[in-house]
């Protein structure tokens, strides 16, 4: 069982839990207790377009893994992980299988990172992940800006091909894919445009 978090705030982290079991399709019962045991990491995301889960139980400085979990964002500093602009949505490509994450905004950037390419960034973007051959246990994904969000007319935008210029939107917040493969965005609302 694999799951996808984000902590909505500015500059913290993307995490993922792994189960230690896997999920049991014939026997309901038998999954009760896989959030009890697995190994929770956090994502840094490289310029050469690599990401990699670095596991919680590795930072150091901390007298157990429980300690590790109830100050995870100081275990993620520790292992510099990658800050975000407050990360929040999360959703799988029914078919596919990518990650797109939603990064609502974060207008108090002042240094940027490759997965966060704008400073004072309050229009947003999404992220796209992409786990080698569909494995969303490794160490190691792919990923690329799917969209930097904003108006157009104001701010560095990267809309997909065919997007007309009244076709944007800012602050994407909530994410979910439809059965045929639709991407729908909920956004925290475009106030400061």
């Amino acid at each position: 069982l694999v799951v996808y978090s984000g902590d909505d705030a500015h500059d913290e982290y993307l995490y993922r839990f792994v189960s230690d079991h896997p999920v049991d399709l014939e026997n309901r019962a038998a999954n009760r207790d896989l959030l009890d045991h697995g190994t929770l990491s956090v994502a840094r995301l490289d310029a050469d377009g690599m990401l990699h889960w670095l596991p919680l139980s590795a930072a150091p400085g901390f007298a157990s893994d429980a300690e590790r979990l109830i100050h995870a964002r100081l275990a993620a500093d520790r292992l510099d992980a990658t800050p975000m602009d407050r990360p929040e949505g999360v959703a799988i490509h029914p078919t596919r299988g990518e990650v797109y994450v939603a990064l609502t905004k974060n207008p108090t950037r002042f240094v940027t990172n490759p997965a966060n390419p704008r400073m004072n960034n309050r229009a947003g973007h999404i992220l796209q992940l992409r786990p080698p051959r569909g494995d969303h246990a490794a160490d190691t994904f792919a990923w690329d800006v799917f969209v930097l969000a904003g108006n157009p007319e104001q701010d560095r935008v990267a809309y997909g091909e065919g997007a007309s210029p009244d076709q944007w939107f800012a602050c994407p917040d909530n994410l979910v894919f439809d059965p045929s493969g639709t991407l729908w965005i909920a956004t925290d609302g475009m106030g400061a445009f």
